[in-house]
């Protein structure tokens, strides 16, 4: 009717005289509102999301921090948006946001979802580990802490920092024994599920022992009997000699072990060890003694193809080179029989080529300097469990050895002991054994299998398995170790180069 009175209104204006023809004037309240209700662009800090009917996506780099963000939101003309665009929203959640456009007829509506993802991550490392206020070493995969002061066997609650994202096995929150035998194993998953680590973590009061357990110099052992440490020198030793001593976990010795000392001197060295916990100490004195012959304690015999030494607590003098006194028949010795002797002297049996046979009492308490060493044809040695010592390069080059038992009373094998015995496939190291010298497996190519009785990790000096001009092949030699000590050896110099160490079973 309005419509109508308008135009009638203009009719009669030019019926009388008006100078044009007016149109029919209509209010904008009369023209049909519209009923889009799109969302036409979608976009954070600039960065345009993908819009594919009702699903607006964006992926992320993994880096990114799942925090709520404030969108920009284009609208079709006059559409509204619900929740509005300046509210900032976590569109990391699973379910997105929900966004419902409303269309400026007020009744037209539609809803899209805006999801934002980003990559997993891979990473799957426990970075941060303590308990209250003290933060605990990490080492790989080895998780420590040494109580300053006495502390009582307890369950306790850790904090564990992670790589993003990852999640770990056994959870934070739950109390555990870190004192305990090995430890506490705490798997880290990544967050992306495709790696995995394993932490061994524990806890010690300091060590309260206090003892010097190997002494040596230039890879030479020397006899420790309860205080006194002493060796045998050849005729004309004399001057000073850094010594290299391994000690009871955790202390301390006074002089310390790179002081050269003067052991010739009457009253020897008196080295003073201090426990890890300050609650003890023992004094040590370290004597060297020079021995200008074997005397008449022992003596020796060549029978057709057998060399005899016997002896009564015989000490057999050490040698230089072609120096001994059976040196005439080395083409014809093909055994070695060692009875009585307290030690076996440095080269005494060195470059014998067709030596083959070796029997040795059980009264031998070291093995010298290269003393069996390049005798090729020798297959099987035996170790007495009386010998606490092996020296330097002592079977170097026995690259026909394919067998090695070594005595349980062994404390300490030289530099190059077993250097290119190249045909040793298994060794069983006894749960004596305390130190191993640089060299003494480089070149023992054929090793598959290294069987560790300690639950201590023997001290292993650098390059003890080879260096880069020959070692031993780690990836295909399973060391096996004692229950409960995997963690300590994959944590331990030299051991942990080995990526097979598994317990004894």
């Amino acid at each position: 009717m309005k419509i109508f009175r308008a135009c009638f209104r203009n009719v009669l204006l030019a019926l009388s005289g008006g100078a044009m023809l007016l149109a029919p004037s209509c209010k904008d309240e009369d023209i049909p509102k519209s009923a889009a209700c799109d969302i036409l662009m979608f976009s954070v800090d600039g960065q345009r999301w993908e819009i594919d009917g009702a699903n607006i996506t964006r992926h992320y780099p993994p880096e990114t921090p799942e925090e709520p963000l404030v969108p920009t939101i284009n609208l079709s003309p006059g559409a509204t948006v619900n929740p509005p665009a300046s509210e900032a929203q976590n569109f990391f959640a699973d379910a997105g946001v929900a966004y419902t456009v409303t269309a400026e007829d007020g009744v037209t509506k539609k809803t899209y979802t805006a999801r934002a993802t980003r990559t997993p991550y891979a990473g799957c490392s426990i970075t941060f580990f303590g308990v209250g206020d003290a933060r605990w070493s990490i080492s790989d995969s080895l998780i420590t802490y040494v109580f300053p002061t006495k502390t009582e066997e307890a369950l306790l609650t850790p904090a564990i920092g992670l790589s993003p994202g990852a999640t770990v096995e056994p959870p934070a929150s739950q109390a555990q024994n870190f004192f305990a035998e090995g430890g506490v194993t705490y798997t880290v998953t990544s967050e992306d599920g495709a790696t995995q680590k394993r932490y061994h973590a524990s806890a010690r009061n300091r060590y309260s022992g206090c003892s010097i357990e190997s002494f040596g110099v230039d890879g030479v052992a020397w006899s420790i009997e309860d205080t006194l440490i002493s060796y045998f020198y050849p005729t004309g030793g004399t001057g000073k000699l850094t010594p290299t001593i391994v000690l009871s976990p955790g202390a301390t010795v006074n002089p310390i072990a790179g002081d050269p000392q003067d052991f010739f001197a009457d009253e020897g060295v008196k080295y003073t060890v201090t426990s890890e916990d300050s609650t003890a100490t023992k004094t040590y004195t370290a004597k060297a003694t020079v021995e200008t012959s074997g005397g008449e304690s022992w003596a020796w015999e060549v029978s057709g193809s057998r060399l005899t030494i016997r002896g009564v607590n015989g000490i057999m003098p050490n040698y230089q080179h072609n120096g001994t006194p059976w040196v005439e028949y080395r083409e014809d010795i093909k055994s070695v029989t060692i009875e009585g002797m307290l030690n076996v002297g440095d080269r005494a049996f060195q470059e014998i080529a067709e030596l083959s046979s070796l029997t040795m009492s059980n009264t031998v308490k070291s093995i010298g300097y290269y003393a069996f060493g390049y005798c090729r044809k020798l297959a099987t040695v035996n170790i007495p469990n009386s010998v606490d010592t092996i020296g330097v390069a002592a079977f170097n080059e026995c690259t026909g050895l394919t067998s090695l038992t070594l005595g349980n009373s062994l404390k300490y094998i030289g530099q190059f002991a077993f250097h290119w015995c190249e045909q040793l496939t298994t060794i069983t190291l006894p749960s004596t054994l305390q130190y191993i010298g640089n060299h003494v497996f480089h070149r023992c190519f054929g090793l598959q299998e290294i069987i560790s009785l300690n639950p201590v990790p023997p001290q292993a000096i650098p390059n003890a398995f080879g260096d880069t001009s020959g070692p031993v092949d780690k990836s295909r030699v399973i060391v096996k170790v004692p229950a409960g000590s995997v963690a300590a050896y994959r944590a331990a110099d030299e051991w942990k180069d080995f990526p097979h160490i598994v317990e004894i079973y």
